[in-house]
């Protein structure tokens, strides 16, 4: 599973590829039940780390773009990948 930033604006769209939760299910042992509710928890309390302020800096520093805190919160939008069971068992082979 991965979550990503990413901000829409009317002439560009800005991926934060950077800022990003990632869970490996190589690494992950257990069922993918249990790799499941681990990522959905784990990625949760990533969001819930991912401030206004983080934001808002990410956007300047890494397209030196400078935005009102409304229209950041407007236009921050979250991607989110997670692999099914099927291929959860395959990358574990």
């Amino acid at each position: 599973m991965a979550l990503q930033v990413q901000m829409n604006f009317p002439k560009a769209t800005c991926d934060f590829y950077w800022l990003c939760y990632q869970n490996e299910p190589k690494k992950f042992s257990g069922t993918w039940e249990e790799y499941y509710n681990k990522t959905f928890e784990e990625s949760g309390k990533w969001l819930e780390s991912v401030t206004d302020d983080i934001l808002e800096h990410e956007l300047r520093a890494g397209f030196g773009i400078i935005a009102e805190r409304q229209l950041i919160l407007k236009l921050a939008r979250i991607l989110t990948y997670f692999i099914d069971k099927d291929m959860f068992e395959q990358s574990r082979t």
